[in-house]
């Protein structure tokens, strides 16, 4: 994304505290050709969507608790499986149920899958 803040605001048609908070959050400065703007890594791209996904599971109310994860999935072009790693990486329980269905929890004590090691050489 090229442009400054203020461009990038305008553009996108946020207010300017959403769109600096998501700049800050979502989007690392960059300069490419002497023009400055804003790049995303991949990890910052798996944050923005981990942070979608997690809002989502907040929408639906105090129980954190969603019946299925699948249209949200089509919406996002996101493959379940994929989400289903993205909420056990913030500490969710996924189910997938008779029907096909998968459902996301959110509850206390929080349980993280062990880290991710490299591959021996």
């Amino acid at each position: 994304m090229d442009g400054t803040q203020e461009e990038l605001t305008k553009y996108l048609g946020l207010p300017n505290t959403v769109s600096n908070r998501f700049l800050e959050l979502f989007c690392a400065p960059s300069y490419d050709r002497g023009r400055g703007g804003y790049a995303t890594t991949k990890q910052l791209k798996d944050k923005r969507v981990i942070y979608t996904l997690v809002m989502y599971l907040l929408a639906h109310g105090k129980e954190m608790k969603a019946g299925s994860i699948e249209q949200l999935c089509i919406d996002m072009k996101l493959e379940t499986k994929d989400a289903v790693n993205f909420y056990r990486e913030a500490g969710c329980k996924c189910v997938k149920g008779k029907t096909g269905h998968t459902s996301v929890s959110l509850s206390v004590p929080l349980v993280f899958p062990p880290p991710k090691r490299g591959k021996k050489t």
